[in-house]
């Protein structure tokens, strides 16, 4: 997940950018995280205010925050990322459910195509149900609460 945000954006999204991105450095608050198996580097991310990170993930606008979830395959635990860019606080909260929550959220991740920044309705529709179909399959708590507060650069 963390390479999610990190990572270049493709050159030709990024020239696409028709809103101002912003470069953020966000820091660990360690006395407000609960840290379990995370480093504590920080975290360097590009935000555009229509949700956009990076150039190429889009998150979606809920309750004054955007939000993300990630499900990897190759890892057995589910990320909920979000920014509130009035707070500066980018938060990451790590589940670890069983087996089949994680087949159960892979396989909502997968019935939504949403690879790419947009400002198109549907899709952002799309992104706001695959969370909502993949937060139905977390534990009532997550195991890992990262939070940061972010500066620009």
């Amino acid at each position: 997940m963390r390479a999610a945000l990190t990572a270049d954006a493709p050159q030709d999204q990024a020239v696409k950018a028709a809103v101002t991105e912003l470069a953020k450095i966000c820091v660990l608050q360690p006395e407000r995280s609960r840290i379990t198996m995370s480093d504590s580097a920080d975290v360097d991310f590009t935000w555009r205010p229509d949700g956009c990170v990076n150039g190429r993930t889009q998150y979606v606008e809920s309750a004054g925050r955007w939000v993300r979830s990630f499900v990897p395959n190759n890892d057995a635990q589910i990320s909920v990322t979000s920014y509130a860019p009035d707070t500066n606080i980018y938060r990451i909260e790590r589940f670890l459910p069983g087996t089949d929550a994680m087949r159960s959220a892979r396989e909502a991740r997968q019935r939504y195509d949403v690879k790419t920044c947009t400002t198109d309705a549907s899709q952002l529709t799309n992104i706001d149900n695959m969370n909502k179909a993949i937060a139905a399959q977390l534990p009532p708590a997550p195991n890992e609460i990262l939070l940061f507060t972010c500066t620009d650069r």
